[in-house]
């Protein structure tokens, strides 16, 4: 079939990502340079307008699109992404929504489903860091603080995935941080206050997530305190911060803004399901 015509190996396909896309693209769609470092992965390409990548069979898809895609060449993505949802049509995808359109509404022609937008995501890059005010400083987590940490992932997923994660699962993520350098917690006066963490450090471009603050501790600065202070850090050794921000999130926006993140491009989140019988 047709897509077997543009099956590469990981190695391949991240040779494309660092040719085809530009800098920010690279930046905007970091989490290539993730899967692709797996041996085994899912991947294709034609080496000039398109990069699509899968970890396995049911994590997400990442798909970047040039501006300047054929038909043909759209008709041959239609066809993979077809195929990856009816092996499982419960699968999300990540693309850039304003190239990927078109092309997701001819796979769920092709594959019998419904798409929906389940976020829309800015993608920032920190090249130039403003630094604020600081109250407070960051360190390693440690056992005094495991408690603090369930609570933080607690409220982390049932604010950005609007979810509850069970107990056990933020329990165990808290015992697994301990003493990880890659997570940092913000305190004041000994206390902790706010917690992110970076989840890659990749070609000297470091992505920064679980960015978030006590409920009650909100309105201080003390994850935008945090943020900078890890930036500062990366920028030191010459290494790039990236985030994602919720699009619709105009004040987690402005934050990254104020401290020097600049938009190096947009990524939709989406969801397919089964059309009704």
């Amino acid at each position: 079939m047709i897509r077997e015509n543009y099956f590469v190996d990981n190695v391949t396909a991240l040779q494309d990502v660092h040719s085809l896309l530009t800098f920010d693209e690279r930046i905007t769609f970091i989490l290539f340079e993730l899967i692709l470092s797996e041996h085994k992965v899912y991947a294709w390409s034609d080496h000039k307008s398109f990069i699509i990548c899968q970890p396995n069979d049911i994590m997400p898809i990442w798909a970047w699109f040039a501006d300047d895609i054929d038909e043909n060449a759209v008709e041959c993505v239609a066809d993979i992404i077809a195929a990856r949802i009816l092996q499982d049509s419960n699968i999300q995808l990540n693309a850039c929504s304003q190239k990927s359109r078109e092309i997701l509404e001819l796979a769920c022609e092709k594959s019998g489903v419904d798409i929906e937008k389940i976020m829309d995501l800015n993608a920032y890059a920190c090249k130039n860091l403003i630094e604020p005010e600081y109250i407070g400083e960051a360190g390693v987590p440690t056992k005094a603080d495991r408690n603090a940490m369930t609570e933080l992932i607690t409220e982390f997923v049932e604010d950005a995935e609007h979810q509850i994660i069970p107990l056990e699962e933020a329990e165990g993520f808290a015992e697994s941080m301990i003493n990880c350098e890659q997570l940092s917690l913000w305190k004041v006066d000994g206390e902790v206050c706010a917690m992110a963490m970076i989840a890659q450090n990749i070609n000297r471009v470091a992505r920064i997530n679980s960015v978030v603050t006590f409920r009650q501790k909100r309105d201080k600065g003390y994850a935008k305190m945090l943020v900078a202070d890890i930036c500062r850090r990366l920028l030191d050794d010459g290494v790039t911060p990236m985030l994602y921000a919720d699009a619709q999130n105009k004040s987690s926006n402005s934050v990254y803004q104020n401290i020097g993140f600049v938009k190096t491009g947009e990524v939709t989140q989406y969801k397919f399901r089964r059309k009704p019988i």
